[in-house]
């Protein structure tokens, strides 16, 4: 789906009404249109949308048992929808589904849901601030928008949403920032926990000194591991994070920068939150830009909870500051044709069973792009929530890590048919059972971070089952650091996976088996690759270091977690059942075989400890040098695939290297 002509059709709605047209439907069905709330005039047979959950609940649509009274089809009218608060579907206003309701925007697709207040920026002379003469402001307050007591801070690990987001028209704007591009980096770290005291290479606090709310952004101690915390000047230059503290401390050497201090608004567009006296301070992004100013202020714009058979379709979604749509412990819903774009949550999360996302294109999303969590664990129940045929990109705006294009969780979710790209970090994060990763094509991403994988997983033994086959990975990595980045990562132990006829190139590491188990990597062609398929033991280098129950604590306690010894594990995992007693720890069971390597330094790159345990080394290799991989698409994999297998020389072992 092409976004950037849409993008221009929200333009002309901001300040255009556009009228409703009578959708044709099954003459069983029971019709109602939705009108903007700002709209003056509604038609018969229509509500405004501040109205349509009363009107759901009325006698003209719902029983007495609580259940709609018949299909019930709610067309939105095109233009724009301005939204404080979620749309909430329960039980209590549809019932439990046992007649199908379908919420649709405009055949045309210019239904506009936004999450946004329209603000006058005014000239910040006239606040007789020193030093704000060259910025403009909003007050928060004239528009009813509460500032919070404790500003949003991103820890690692933990979700939130940004306290605003701001935009001059469709564009998302950036808050203050130093330095204006890129990082600069932790020259000394002093002391330990509430002591803790760091300072930056060319900042001094001094510059911040009486300046209230300022924040430390960046990769703190891990490549991996992003946060946004408030910061307080010290006497001797150095900052003290005030009142959280990093996850996992601070390092010298490590990248971050400096947010929302009002002295750093050098640049058009750049804004500050001054949260002592609720103003935005912004420097005017461009001549004549007071009229365009939004502020996301709403924290979602659809909420489906604990109902079924839903349709949601041609819906455009866009400047919420918390998640877009969530689908919530729900079954039979269906999301399709919508457009999901400049949201500061995740933009679409789906929980429970039967669910399908398709054909939908999401983009400059704050957090993920799609969250699945779907099926159950303990009986390995598939929860069938699938995504597909859908374009996401530009994810992990405000949150780095571990916002995906697409998490997977929970038990037999499908993923295929996607364009995934560009991102900070994976485009993929799965656990769980038996999920299916087929025929998409994934790339630009790892391009912040290090450490990652377009796919991965890890650290749990149970996680067992997914198919990750017939994708095109490609342009992967970027990030600063010393492990770089995979096509696919299965890291710390990750067990029971297989990955096969997948397209790989343009990575530091094709494929990377960190110590797990009974995974099959076969006939996959890897190009431009520094090593193909890498394989390591870390888990008896932990258990040589840390001893057995240090080792492998964390994976014997998600062993307790699941019923792995029940019939239906034991007939679905067989090698499971007995890990305990089979040197837990050692990667067994492992098949590598029948790959193409193209233009690779290394095929096969193992440690010492894990080269016993390498059950099959069966694959060619090749230095083939013009092949155009630029209009690699899914569809065209059979055809490469077949073209690649027939070429090569049989691996010699002077091909398998051992890396120290």
């Amino acid at each position: 789906m092409d976004s950037l002509p849409f993008r221009l059709i929200v333009l002309l709605c901001l300040s255009v009404t556009v009228f409703f047209t009578h959708p044709a439907s099954a003459s069983s069905e029971r019709q109602l249109c939705v009108v903007p709330d700002a709209q003056v005039a509604v038609e018969e047979g229509c509500v405004r949308l501040s109205g349509l959950l009363a009107k759901l609940r009325s006698e003209e649509f719902r029983g007495t048992d609580g259940e709609l009274l018949a299909n019930t089809r709610v067309s939105f009218s095109a233009g724009v929808f301005r939204m404080r608060q979620a749309l909430v579907l329960s039980r209590d206003s549809i019932g439990t589904g046992k007649k199908r309701l379908i919420i649709e925007g405009a055949a045309d697709g210019r239904t506009v849901l936004l999450g946004s207040v329209k603000v006058e920026m005014r000239s910040a002379a006239e606040l007789n601030r020193e030093g704000l003469e060259l910025l403009h402001y909003a007050s928060l307050s004239d528009y009813g928008i509460p500032v919070p007591a404790d500003p949003a801070v991103i820890q690692f690990g933990k979700s939130g949403f940004p306290d605003i987001e701001v935009y001059a028209g469709v564009h998302r704007l950036p808050r203050s920032h130093w330095p204006n591009s890129g990082f600069t980096r932790i020259s000394r770290v002093n002391g330990q926990n509430e002591g803790m005291q760091v300072w930056l290479e060319n900042r001094d606090s001094s510059r911040y000194s009486g300046q209230q709310h300022v924040f430390i952004n960046g990769y703190l101690f891990h490549n991996w591991a992003d946060e946004s915390l408030l910061v307080r000047s010290n006497d001797n230059g150095s900052y003290s994070f005030l009142p959280h503290l990093p996850r996992y401390g601070a390092k010298v050497g490590q990248r971050v920068r400096i947010e929302n201090a009002v002295s750093d608004i050098d640049s058009p567009g750049e804004w500050s939150l001054d949260y002592q006296n609720g103003l935005l301070l912004m420097k005017p992004p461009s001549v004549g830009f007071t009229d365009d100013i939004e502020i996301a202020v709403s924290d979602g714009a659809i909420l489906l909870r604990d109902v079924s058979n839903v349709v949601v379709q041609r819906l455009n979604v866009s400047m919420f500051r918390g998640h877009g749509i969530v689908v919530d412990s729900s079954r039979q819903i269906d999301l399709s044709g919508l457009e999901v774009w400049n949201i500061g949550g995740d933009a679409v999360r789906m929980s429970g069973f039967d669910i399908v996302l398709r054909q939908s294109s999401i983009s400059d999303i704050g957090g993920a792009g799609v969250t699945v969590s779907g099926g159950r664990r303990d009986s390995l129940t598939p929860g069938n929530i699938r995504v597909l045929n859908s374009e996401i990109s530009r994810v992990g705006v405000i949150h780095k890590t571990y916002r995906p294009a697409i998490a997977l969780n929970g038990v037999g979710n499908r993923i295929e048919g996607c364009e995934l790209s560009d991102g900070p970090h994976a485009a993929i994060v799965f656990h769980g059972n038996d999920h299916v990763i087929s025929r998409n094509l994934i790339q630009r991403f790892v391009l912040e971070t290090d450490d990652a994988g377009a796919i991965y997983t890890g650290q749990d033994w149970t996680a067992r089952g997914t198919i990750i086959e017939n994708n095109v990975i490609r342009s992967i990595g970027g990030g600063e650091g010393i492990y770089g980045a995979n096509g696919i990562y299965l890291d710390d132990q990750a067990s029971g996976i297989t990955v096969r006829r997948n397209l790989i190139a343009d990575v530091r590491r094709g494929v990377l088996i960190g110590g797990g188990r009974d995974n099959l990597v076969e006939e996959n062609i890897i190009a431009r690759v520094r090593e193909g398929l890498a394989f390591d033991a870390r888990g008896l280098v932990a258990l040589e270091r840390q001893g057995p129950e240090r080792a492998n604590s964390r994976y014997i306690a998600r062993l307790g977690q699941i019923p792995y010894r029940s019939e239906v594990y034991r007939s679905r995992y067989p090698e499971l059942y007995g890990i305990l007693d089979d040197e837990p720890g050692a990667p067994k069971g492992n098949v590598i075989s029948g790959s193409v390597f193209v233009d690779t330094r290394i095929p096969y790159a193992t440690k010492i400890p894990s080269r016993p345990y390498l059950l099959e080394r069966g694959g060619k290799a090749t230095s083939k040098h013009d092949f155009d991989w630029g209009g690699v698409l899914p569809e065209h994999l059979p055809a490469i695939y077949q073209q690649f297998r027939s070429i090569g020389r049989p691996v010699q072992d002077a091909d398998f290297k051992t890396i120290p």
